[in-house]
């Protein structure tokens, strides 16, 4: 029993006329009504009762046309769904997340939102020897990652801001330059085979060697001893509304020189393929970015 046949079935049964119906469905008349006798002989019963050159849906036609209804309709909704689902963003979205890292947990927050069914799976440790082939997206800047072979797009500059405990001698002030701090205790985050990190190399390029007090590979220790009053530091301005909400005795101050701006990078490996889930996340974090002061 031929899904077909059954669908010619269900317009000889509407129109009860095989040959309206089988203009309908451009066929002839005869090999329709061969198809109608192939579905009676299978079935063992008539479907249509027969008075000369008319027919009439019988009983058993009458049951028999509703399961079909059912039937196709079934597929149908079942075809609808497939097609749903496969143009739905579903399954994991791998994450390089090498900078711009306070903007990207929200970026995905939001995106998460409006498609439940992606989870992620987010990396913030670079490792020497990856190609980054391992990830479908990366959120970069080219501090400390060198020959990077990616397909990407810039999608934020950074600012850096100096930030300090507010009773420092100089949270008064507007802006400052770097050398002014040359004095200073600093902490900074390692980065082991790719150098020492961007603040440690800003001192460097403004004329003086930092007093590195403290390092640390702890994303949350840095700004709590900045806040404490024990050191002094650098971080992209993006991220000040968060530090300023966590850590109401930091000030943050605008950097006047070393002039330095970091562009973040969107990238992906254009060898590797790339989900729907991935496609859709991309898409997303591109405009997120774009707008990212309505969103923050």
């Amino acid at each position: 029993m031929e899904l077909l046949h059954l669908q010619f079935f269900m317009k000889v049964a509407e129109l009860e006329n095989v040959s309206r119906a089988a203009e309908h469905l451009n066929v002839t008349q005869p090999s329709l009504s061969k198809i109608i006798g192939m579905l009676e002989s299978e079935l063992g019963v008539c479907l249509f009762d027969r008075i000369g050159k008319r027919i009439h849906l019988n009983e058993q036609g009458k049951i028999f046309l509703k399961r079909v209804s059912n039937s196709l309709k079934e597929l149908e909704d079942g075809k609808n769904q497939i097609k749903k689902l496969s143009d739905t963003p579903i399954g994991i979205v791998k994450i390089g997340a090498f900078s711009a890292t306070s903007l990207l947990s929200n970026c995905i927050a939001g995106y998460v939102i409006q498609n439940p069914h992606v989870h992620f799976d987010i990396s913030t440790t670079i490792y020497s020897k990856s190609d980054f082939s391992e990830y479908d997206l990366v959120f970069y800047n080219y501090e400390g990652i060198l020959n990077i072979d990616l397909e990407s797009i810039p999608i934020l500059t950074e600012n850096f801001v100096i930030i300090m405990n507010k009773n420092h001698p100089l949270a008064n002030r507007e802006y400052l330059d770097l050398i002014e701090l040359k004095n200073e205790k600093f902490v900074f985050y390692p980065l082991k085979d790719k150098g020492p990190d961007i603040t440690y190399r800003l001192c460097l390029n403004a004329g003086f060697v930092p007093i590195a007090a403290y390092v640390t590979d702890n994303t949350s220790i840095k700004p709590e001893l900045v806040a404490s009053g024990a050191a002094v530091g650098l971080i992209p301005e993006i991220v000040i509304k968060d530090y300023h909400r966590t850590f109401p005795n930091m000030v943050f101050i605008k950097m006047r020189k070393p002039e330095f701006k970091r562009t973040v990078y969107l990238g992906w490996k254009s060898d590797n393929y790339m989900t729907i889930a991935a496609k859709s996340f991309k898409k997303y974090a591109i405009a997120y970015f774009k707008n990212y002061e309505k969103f923050i």
